[in-house]
Order: structure tokens, then C-alpha cells, then sequence
């Protein structure tokens, strides 16, 4: 294989992401954390709020670091009130299958049954049992 080749191969290889890991993003944040853009003289930062709603606010500075640290920042806001609003969810989903304090948890299987029967361990029963597989009715 050519050296030329080889190195797009290499390329190539860089630009697949890896199952299970980060996606990438062009601007090196993490994914979904927003985007900077240049317009004009001044940098924006596109993001999505707390609400799911699409934000394009002008940072009102000509420094990309400055307006890369404001972007973090509401970045941070919005995944934190994402977090607390997973965790009183899941507060709510676990009041809702704990059962009180005092009572048994409710077993299903006994009212509807298990789904299969459950083999007697008494030999005489196992033997009857045996006998009716593939008997005449």
C-alpha cells in the first residue's frame, strides 16, 4: 500500500466515532453543549435552553474565549436544570413502585399465575404426569 494511501486510510479511521463513546463536534465542545459563531465582529452562541427552545444570543464580544466561557456557563445552566428535573422524575417513579412501610409488596404472579405450572416434587405426581406426555385423550 502507498504512503499516500495509508494516510487516508488513517484519516479515515480517525473520522469513524466510537461506538459507545462521545459524538464528536467540529468546535471541540461536547456534543449538545451549543455552537460559536462569527458574525461580523462579534461572536454568537447558539443553545438550547432549559425548555428545549433554540437560543442565538450576541455575546457582544469580539473574543472567542470570552464568548466560548459565557457559552459554557449557560451550557452548565441548562444541564443542571435538566438534572433536576431527572432526579425529581425518578424521585417521583420510586414513591410510585416502593411500596409503604408496613405492607408487603404486591405479588402479581400469584392472581394471574406464573405462566407456567410448577412441577409437584412428589414422585407419584411426577410419574402421573410423565405417563399423559404424548398418551391417547
Amino acid at each position: 500500500m502507498s504512503k499516500k494511501i495509508a494516510v487516508e486510510v488513517q484519516k479515515v479511521a480517525k473520522s469513524i466515532e466510537t461506538p459507545g463513546g462521545p459524538r464528536s463536534n467540529p468546535s471541540g465542545l461536547p456534543y449538545g453543549t451549543g455552537s460559536l459563531q462569527i458574525r461580523g465582529t462579534s461572536w454568537w452562541a447558539i443553545y438550547r435552553d432549559a425548555e428545549g427552545r433554540t437560543i442565538q444570543e450576541n455575546m457582544r464580544t469580539k473574543d472567542r474565549n470570552t464568548a466560548l466561557r459565557m457559552l459554557l456557563q449557560k451550557s452548565l445552566a441548562t444541564a443542571q436544570a435538566k438534572v433536576e428535573a431527572l432526579e425529581k422524575l425518578l424521585d417521583e417513579a420510586e414513591e410510585a413502585t416502593s411500596p409503604t412501610e408496613g405492607q408487603e409488596p404486591d405479588d402479581h404472579r400469584a392472581e394471574r399465575g406464573s405462566g407456567s405450572r410448577p412441577v409437584s416434587q412428589n414422585s407419584e405426581v411426577r410419574e402421573k404426569c410423565a405417563g399423559k406426555k404424548g398418551g391417547s385423550r
